[in-house]
């Protein structure tokens, strides 16, 4: 294991996370091995924060090196719990001054060291997108499927989390593969699970900084014909009580729409906001899937549509518009007086009916006040 500059010893760091997985062994970054030329030693030398050295072996398993034999004795040792985070600083000869952050401190940052995998690449076959740490099975079936399919790019593997699942999904693509391997336009583009034919549009939206989302698809096409259409459909990253869930229930239930209701939550920009008024912000998913075709075809201005709002049991309407871009809609020009005249105020709940057969478009506004949705 040959060492490194002086300069670089000082900055030659990797961050581990410790669950489960690594309580009784623990793998060494594949970018750490590699700039050692994949020469790392049967043994390695763990300093800890006492001045203690812990000899530990390493093995290896699945082209991963691990560190296995002493590992245990070091976590017990040093009191290492599930959630601890451990910085390991390289000081050469093959010895690292490792240092503990329990799960009640400030975890380390990226900018704490030159963790190249932060984003862990982790080989020329697959990438893997945000800070996990696979099991040794995981990783040995994304081989095995490697093996398998042959892939003529890399393949994206993605740990599911709660916020990729739940309504107002959105799975962030990782900057440098979306990059590499993804169009440079937002669009719509087809998702496939292995040996179905059943196709999944979705929505591609590429971010300022050059990365992407995948969420909903935006648009229409064939193949989503057959799935079904939720009752109703919230912003971006909303969601709602369980209180206020069983009273949009019950008022979307009641409206019977053929179309999803649209279920907007007031707040300070969209009630009271100063100098240039009130705004409501419309999910673009909501407009591209519903209204975008039908509405802004021949109209002046494309990124523009006319709406017409109308409150539940009232004759009065409200002339707005409806202006959006690939990655924000908002209702305008009207809203203002239609939030005073109603008397909306915040955490008061809004839902727009698409009334059919109608031109200009026309919504049918349902407002469900703050007081009716206490738990």
């Amino acid at each position: 294991m040959s060492n490194p500059c002086e300069c670089c010893q000082t900055k030659l760091r990797f961050i581990r996370l410790i669950n489960g997985n690594f309580m009784h062994s623990m793998v060494i970054p594949e970018w750490f091995v590699k700039y050692f030329g994949g020469k790392i030693p049967g043994t390695v030398k763990l300093e800890a924060a006492n001045g203690n050295i812990y000899d530990v072996g390493v093995t290896e398993s699945m082209n991963r090196k691990i560190l296995q034999s002493g590992w245990s004795a070091f976590v017990d040792a040093n009191k290492i719990e599930e959630n601890y985070s451990l910085m390991f600083r390289y000081l050469g000869n093959s010895r690292f001054k490792v240092t503990i952050f329990d799960s009640n401190e400030k975890n380390p940052s990226a900018d704490d060291s030159l963790e190249l995998d932060d984003l862990q690449m982790l080989s020329k076959d697959y990438v893997l997108s945000g800070r996990c740490d696979l099991t040794v099975e995981q990783e040995g079936k994304i081989h095995a499927l490697i093996v398998e399919i042959q892939p003529k790019i890399p393949m994206l593997v993605v740990l599911m989390k709660k916020t990729n699942v739940e309504p107002c999904n959105v799975l962030v693509i990782r900057k440098d593969y979306a990059l590499a391997c993804f169009p440079r336009e937002s669009q719509t583009i087809t998702l496939q699970v292995a040996r179905k034919s059943k196709d999944w549009p979705c929505n591609l939206r590429i971010r300022r900084d050059g990365g992407c989302n995948l969420g909903e698809d935006h648009g229409s096409s064939d193949n989503s014909k057959g799935a079904s259409k939720p009752p109703f459909m919230l912003p971006d990253r909303t969601l709602l009580t369980q209180a206020r869930e069983k009273k949009v229930l019950e008022k979307v239930s009641a409206i019977e729409s053929e179309l999803p209701i649209y279920v907007a939550v007031m707040n300070k920009t969209s009630v009271c906001r100063r100098y240039r008024g009130p705004y409501l912000s419309f999910a673009v998913r909501y407009v591209s899937r519903y209204l975008e075709k039908k509405y802004a075809a021949g109209h002046r201005a494309k990124s523009v549509i006319s709406l017409v709002l109308q409150r539940e049991g009232k004759s009065r309407t409200w002339d707005t518009e409806l202006r959006y871009s690939s990655d924000r809609t908002v209702i305008s020009k009207g809203w203002a007086s239609f939030a005073r005249i109603n008397s909306l105020r915040e955490d008061d709940l809004c839902l727009f009916e698409v009334m059919e057969n109608e031109e200009p478009l026309k919504m049918m506004v349902y407002i469900i006040r703050r007081e009716k949705c206490l738990a």
